[in-house]
């Protein structure tokens, strides 16, 4: 632990300005922030701060609205793929039913001309 000095002597004029010359003047502390000033700063930077995060947001919410928009496009294109080749899908299954009723009916004339010219 450290020692504290004991004056022997009273504190002489000379010793109390030389003391008081190593503090700051009212001049010299206005050149520090007062606690004004820091709350001043803290509620600026508060303010800054919001709006920053606010436009982060808002640009971050437009990009996510572009790529959810590009994303529904792309599935309408594919949905609408999707329903063509259903629609083609039908009609070629009804024109396969309707070719295999045709070739049933040759089937069967073929047959009967078969059976009358006695081929069988």
């Amino acid at each position: 632990m450290k020692k504290k000095k004991v004056l022997s002597q009273p504190l002489t004029k000379k010793d109390f300005e030389k003391a008081i010359s190593k503090l700051a003047t009212k001049k010299e502390l206005k050149k520090y922030s007062t606690k004004k000033d820091l709350r001043d700063i803290e509620q600026n930077l508060k303010i800054t701060i919001a709006a920053n995060v606010s436009d982060l947001e808002t640009r971050t919410n437009d990009k996510a609205q572009k790529y959810h928009d590009d994303i529904l496009n792309k599935f309408d294109k594919v949905i609408g793929e999707l329903e063509t080749i259903r629609e083609e899908q039908t009609v070629g299954f009804h024109q396969y039913k309707e070719l295999q009723e045709q070739v049933n009916g040759h089937d069967k004339k073929i047959k009967k001309i078969e059976q009358s010219i006695h081929v069988v």
